[in-house]
């Protein structure tokens, strides 16, 4: 039973005090009002029991009809605030739709701000139904060891402090859209669930310690401003029934050093029609790890910005229904990486795996499973295109390194031993590896092809020379390796042997072990394999200093192989060879090169496109 005391009124470091009994208390309603002309702040706190003060106070009174505390600011000029402070007992504290606005009070310090307490009682409960707004560098501290959901801290309204910080010490359940901010650090010490939306922008940091939606998705997090987040735990996000075009983590633009720690946490973004995860412009610093984002409509959204020395690792962004992930004008961002469990699932998504336009200077896709998307794995739009007479590329400075392609690659590294089927598409290039791979026993059994199904139609060219383009190469994994397909690096396709007076050299090996650079897994890189010799082919490139082909060799034994290179000089001929130190020349056209084995250097012959 309550005591017949329930408030005790007292001044503590110029704040008004608020003791309530030790066996338990109840303010149903918590507001503060100011009168600017006699500079008096009334405080309302409604409750059952007697507001009393332990001895008088110069310049405050009790109101005992009204549940009322009169403070008079011009007796007490260092007003500071107001502070509520529980026992062991339950205690509840209902800040009123009214709410709690000190920025008004033009009287008192400079600095005003409103602490709760509740005590050890698990039973105890903060419902914050109306705004609290706190004076110059004034703090918002609430904390309780109330259970979450019935108790707990209720957050219904929004909490302003323009200066101070803001600390809600104990489990926070949102009963609406909310939005925090303060001008210095955000913490919660523990969970935060509820099915609303929650917007945070600090001047300093925010540091969220417990799960995020562990027991009640939320409807969405907003990191609208900081200098520095943290998540240490577990991300729940579920955008059922939201607004068309709602995306569900979104990072304002210039929120640098993003963090969600590696740990064992569990982290899902699901059902928003815009991104699981949207980055609004540059987070530098950023890490983000450990994320599932499924469902949604772009798994990953990376909008214009610098993005140096940030990584998205160790996350899933599949079951998509665009693209995985889309990069527009995104620099310096590392989407993956080479490390062990870095790499990303980019997987049956339905647009493509990945896509991306504008300058992407820096960037780099690698280590990653990217594979099953619908529309293809990596956008067509990365291709360069004729503007004004000048090649151009859309997504200008992004490398994707295809270390891993596809569920094959995943697979092989838990099972061992696959059969596999793999598509990869890039700057109109298709390369598809089929076959079987038993890494334990150490074997092999594959058939790759790179190239295009048919020709592409003819495009129209301006005035002046233009780079090469590849057409029809069965085989040819890494044979033009500059600005002809530029971004898509093949790693352990291509070899540089020097330069001579045609250009820079590059060689490459074709054949079954040149498309295990196509899927090189990392059980490929120290395992021996048998695999079949046949058609083994060796073809040497040269490109000038403009990025054109300007010569092709090639010698091969015991198979066949097919080459065609398109070089649009500026009368629109095209010079192409192969075979061992033979280079035909066609004069117009496309033309494409069949070589097969004959003695010890190849025959060829040219064929009309």
């Amino acid at each position: 039973m309550l005591a017949a005391h329930d408030i005790t009124v007292s001044l503590v470091d110029n704040r008004i005090a608020l003791l309530l009994d030790p066996a338990g208390a109840a303010i149903t309603n918590f507001v503060t009002a100011y009168d600017a002309a006699s500079g008096m702040v009334t405080i309302t706190a409604a409750t059952a029991g007697d507001i009393s003060m332990e001895t008088p106070l110069a310049g405050v009174s009790v109101d005992q009809d009204a549940d009322t505390i009169l403070v008079d600011l011009r007796m007490l000029r260092r007003f500071a605030g107001v502070s509520i402070v529980g026992g062991a007992g339950p205690d509840s504290i209902t800040i009123g739709r009214g709410g709690v606005n000190l920025a008004v009070v033009n009287r008192g310090a400079s600095s005003q701000g409103l602490s709760i307490d509740t005590g050890d009682g698990v039973d105890d409960t903060i419902w914050i139904a109306g705004p609290i707004v706190a004076k110059g560098a004034g703090a918002v501290n609430v904390a309780t060891r109330g259970l979450p959901a019935v108790h707990g801290i209720l957050l219904e309204s929004d909490i302003r402090t323009p200066g101070g910080s803001q600390t809600f010490g104990g489990a926070v359940t949102l009963l609406g859209d909310v939005s925090i901010q303060a001008g210095r650090g955000i913490a919660f010490t523990s969970t935060v669930d509820g099915a609303s939306r929650l917007t945070l922008s600090a001047g300093r940091t925010i540091t969220v310690a417990g799960d995020v939606g562990g027991m009640l998705p939320l409807t969405g997090l907003t990191l609208a401003s900081a200098r520095r987040v943290t998540v240490d735990r577990g991300l729940h996000l579920d955008g059922s029934g939201t607004a068309v075009g709602t995306s569900g983590l979104v990072v304002g633009a210039g929120v640098d050093d993003v963090v969600f720690p590696v740990s064992d946490a569990n982290r899902t973004i699901t059902a928003f029609s815009g991104a699981g995860i949207r980055f609004l412009g540059g987070s530098e610093g950023s890490r983000i790890t450990g994320v599932t984002s499924t469902g949604n409509g772009i798994g990953l959204r990376i909008d214009r910005g610098s993005y140096a020395r940030t990584v998205i690792t160790g996350s899933s962004f599949s079951g998509n229904s665009a693209a995985g992930v889309s990069l527009t004008a995104a620099r310096r961002i590392t989407i993956g990486g080479s490390a062990p469990g870095a790499g990303n699932a980019i997987v049956s998504n339905g647009g493509y795996g990945v896509t991306a336009a504008g300058g992407c200077r820096g960037s780099v896709v690698v280590g990653n499973e990217i594979g099953g998307n619908t529309l293809g794995e990596i956008e067509h739009f990365l291709d360069s295109r004729i503007e004004g007479g000048t090649v151009t590329q859309n997504a200008t400075g992004l490398r994707v390194r295809l270390d891993d392609v596809g569920r094959a690659s995943y697979r092989a590294q838990k099972a061992r031993t696959y059969a596999f089927d793999v598509t990869f598409n890039a700057f109109a290039v298709a390369a598809r590896s089929t076959g079987r791979l038993d890494t334990r026993s150490g074997s092999l059994d594959i058939d790759a092809s790179v190239g295009f199904d048919a020709f592409p139609p003819e495009p129209t060219f301006a005035a002046g020379p233009t780079p090469a383009v590849l057409g029809t190469n069965r085989v040819a994994a890494g044979l033009t390796p500059l600005r002809t397909l530029p971004g898509i690096e093949f790693p352990r396709n291509t070899l540089f042997v020097g330069s001579d007076a045609i250009g820079k050299r590059y060689r490459v090996d074709l054949g079954p072990s040149a498309f295990a650079g196509i899927l090189p897994l990392a059980d490929l890189e120290n395992t021996p394999i048998t695999a079949p010799t046949d058609g083994t082919a060796t073809v040497d490139v040269w490109v000038n200093s403009r990025g054109y082909v300007s010569r092709v060799a090639g010698s091969f034994e015991g198979g066949s192989f097919e080459v065609a290179i398109r070089d649009h000089n500026k009368s629109g001929a095209v010079a192409v060879a192969a075979g061992s130190g033979v280079a035909p020349t066609v004069s117009a056209g496309t033309s494409r090169i069949v070589a097969a084995p004959s003695g010890d250097d190849a025959a060829v012959r040219a064929a009309p496109p």
